[in-house]
């Protein structure tokens, strides 16, 4: 007997689990966001014209009811929507009432929102391989980051809809329904030498392959369709003895051929490294020009074994100084007992130190300033451009935007059930 009320026991649960279990399925598909009151813009062409728009979650197809006081007047559905504003499909003959467009004010509208799609995963795309795309705190089990290697790929999966959005340095040729942003990439391409090779102390080799850096041509070396070229390391803000904000290096390939040539020690052959896929063009273009001065090149996929990096650093508005601690965290690890770049090295971290613990806001400056001057004109450590990001999102999610630094910022990012057409739209 004490079985069989076990057994009784446990059908009782299972049958209240399976009750709730058909409860959350018929709720968790959506959430209804409700309905929005708004004004009556305009009446014109036969169409109303709402004060509310895609940021009040009122989208086309969505039902509204027009009133006059407590009394319905009309009942049809938005056909276009924007931020700020949405219309109505045209009207028609309304029987019960004139619209008197001069006198419209006197009439409100009740719209449906969307629903809140609380359950189904949100899927980014992003040809951008192995860089960190997501600000932080964007750790939601719902998203999830799938990486292309392959342009075109991505957006076959966008339009075809198994991705919710999308980023890349290039143009996504968005499909209609879709909103596209852009914003500067939290990354600027530089040029830095190994400075564990003996031929590299000087900087001589990077500043002779800068001296031939065509910015004009940054087309042909960059996949992307927007790069801003930079010749600083982080923001400038003008002080007594800051770096110019014009290149410091003109380009002269005739001054770059004969600095190599000049070199203490002529490397007999060169290594480059690429960090990323997107930098692979202008990685070799360097080794085309590097090449021409009768130097074997190969290109490597291991750092350690490279005499020169084409890389992205980091970049930030908000604390400038996240670039030059990128970059002498990696000049420090190549670091090698005995050579003449170590006290370079020295002095920037020295100017570190009133960077960390500036007197005034002007030290903060100042000291960037010193320690960028050591990197480019001592090491040969150069910013070459920042590429723009391209972002294209379906309509059906919100909140999607970048970070000041050009991040994705995911945080207030939510995913919504758009209203179907009405029977009568759809046919």
């Amino acid at each position: 007997m004490q079985r069989d009320y076990a057994v009784v026991g446990d059908m009782r649960r299972i049958i209240i689990i399976i009750i709730f279990v058909l409860l959350a399925l018929s709720i968790s598909s959506g959430i209804n966001a409700g309905e929005t009151t708004c004004e009556v813009l305009q009446y014109k062409l036969d169409r109303l014209y709402f004060s509310v728009g895609e940021e009040a979650l009122v989208f086309p197809y969505a039902p509204y009811t027009l009133l006059h006081g407590e009394d319905t007047i009309h009942t049809g559905f938005i056909e276009h929507s924007w931020p700020g504003v949405a219309i109505s499909e045209p009207l028609g003959a309304i029987d019960t009432l004139s619209l008197d467009p001069t006198d419209i004010g006197i009439f409100a509208a009740v719209i449906q929102t969307a629903d809140l799609d609380t359950i189904s995963v949100i899927t980014i795309g992003s040809d951008i391989v192995g860089m960190p795309v997501l600000a932080h705190g964007n750790d939601s089990a719902r998203l999830i980051l799938r990486e292309y290697d392959h342009h075109q790929t991505m957006l076959q999966d966008f339009q075809s809809g198994l991705l919710d959005a999308c980023l890349s340095f290039g143009d996504l040729q968005a499909p209609a329904k879709t909103t596209v942003a852009s914003h500067p990439a939290p990354w600027v391409a530089a040029l830095v030498p190994n400075i564990s090779r003996g031929f590299n102390q000087g900087g001589q080799l990077t500043t002779s392959l800068y001296y031939r850096y065509d910015e004009t041509k940054l087309d042909f070396c960059f996949e992307g369709d927007v790069a801003e070229s930079t010749h600083r390391f982080h923001i400038y803000e003008p002080s007594s003895n800051g770096l110019p904000a014009h290149r410091q290096y003109g380009y002269d390939p005739a001054r770059g051929r004969a600095l190599f040539q000049s070199m203490s020690v002529v490397p007999e052959s060169l290594a480059l490294f690429s960090g990323s896929p997107a930098l692979d063009q202008l990685t070799f273009y360097f080794a085309d020009l590097i090449s021409r001065d009768r130097c074997p090149v190969k290109l490597t996929e291991n750092r350690r074994e490279a005499d020169v990096y084409v890389d992205f650093v980091p970049v930030s508005d908000e604390l400038p100084s996240v670039t030059m601690y990128s970059l002498h965290h990696q000049l420090v690890s190549d670091s090698v007992r005995g050579m003449r770049a170590n006290e370079y090295v020295r002095r920037i971290s020295t100017a570190f130190q009133f960077v960390e613990s500036p007197s005034m806001r002007g030290d903060y400056y100042r000291n960037l300033d010193a320690a960028e001057r050591i990197m480019i004109e001592d090491l040969g450590v150069f910013p070459l451009f920042r590429p723009m990001l391209h972002l294209s999102t379906r309509k059906n999610i919100q909140g999607l935007e970048f970070s000041s630094d050009g991040r994705l910022n995911a945080s207030a990012m939510i995913k919504l059930i758009l209203p179907d057409p009405p029977r009568e739209a759809a046919h």
